[in-house]
């Protein structure tokens, strides 16, 4: 590693960050998801920690959908929910992550008579105020695995509030179009698409054309227990990959603070603390 990278990751790591698209169960660090496997007599096929990296590698998004399930069946009562909300949020603290968003999925639970209502409340548990109090906002995945028609039904059918991924949008020019329009944020994983499959090399990735396009884009790491990267490494790559420089890396991180679903109050506090970081400038 070169002293130039060195210091571009030193400042990434050090630098405050947010993050507006991240699945609670694909974000569990790999020494919390070997825990849980511990704890329900592990796989033959995976037999230590460090295989575990291994078995979370994927040559398409079918492969990467097989190891979300798979993985999912370590995880089968509340008390893992609240195990595995802990080990991610003590994982983000030490990222310097200072504000998330975070999904999880309830349906997919529901076989192990697991609620939403249950999972809702293991997963807060702890915490002072639940998410109604700033109002329930939407995001939607879409041109991920589809192509840019989803993208362009999330924001006119569903009208949502944000889009996940909708790296599909590069395909159509009205599409891009109507998302710098309405200057509708979109949750860009880069490191993930890779990963999935979604994308071929991460030089495909289309964050440049969509930032030359003016679209409003935040930039996320979507399940990193599951694919090994850490806003870091995005921010990494964004300069590496895409030559965006740190200035503009800093406008990554103020779009995820301005398209959180925090109060406007809230957010110009968090902004201003963030510039006054000693790492920010």
């Amino acid at each position: 590693m070169t002293n130039d990278l060195r210091g571009l990751r030193t400042w990434a790591e050090a630098l405050p960050k947010v993050e507006l698209h991240l699945h609670l169960e694909g974000a569990i660090p790999l020494p919390a998801l070997w825990q849980l496997m511990q704890k329900y007599g592990g796989d033959p096929s995976v037999a230590s920690e460090a295989d575990l990296r291994g078995r979370l590698t994927y040559t398409d998004f079918p492969d990467f959908i097989a190891a979300w399930i798979w993985k999912n069946g370590f995880i089968r009562s509340y008390d893992d929910f609240s195990f595995i909300a802990e080990a991610v949020a003590r994982d983000l603290a030490r990222q310097n992550i200072r504000y998330a968003e975070v999904f999880f999925s309830p349906t997919r639970f529901v076989d192990q008579g697991l609620q939403p209502q249950g999972l809702a409340r293991a997963i807060r548990k702890g915490l002072d105020r639940a998410a109604r109090k700033l109002g329930l906002r939407t995001s939607a995945h879409a041109g991920e695995a589809a192509g840019p028609g989803s993208v362009r039904g999330a924001v006119e059918a569903l009208q949502v509030d944000r889009i996940g991924h909708g790296i599909a949008a590069r395909d159509d020019a009205d599409v891009l179009a109507l998302l710098a329009e309405r200057q509708t944020p979109i949750e860009l994983c880069p490191l993930s698409n890779v990963a999935t499959g979604s994308l071929a090399r991460i030089e495909d990735h289309p964050v440049r054309q969509f930032w030359d396009a003016g679209l409003m884009l935040t930039v996320n790491t979507d399940d990193p227990g599951m694919f090994h990267n850490s806003m870091a490494d995005e921010f990494v790559v964004l300069h590496e990959v895409f030559g965006f420089s740190r200035d503009q890396i800093k406008t990554f991180v103020l779009n995820g603070i301005n398209a959180s679903w925090q109060a406007a109050d809230s957010k110009a506090a968090m902004a201003q603390a963030f510039r006054d970081d000693p790492a920010w400038r």
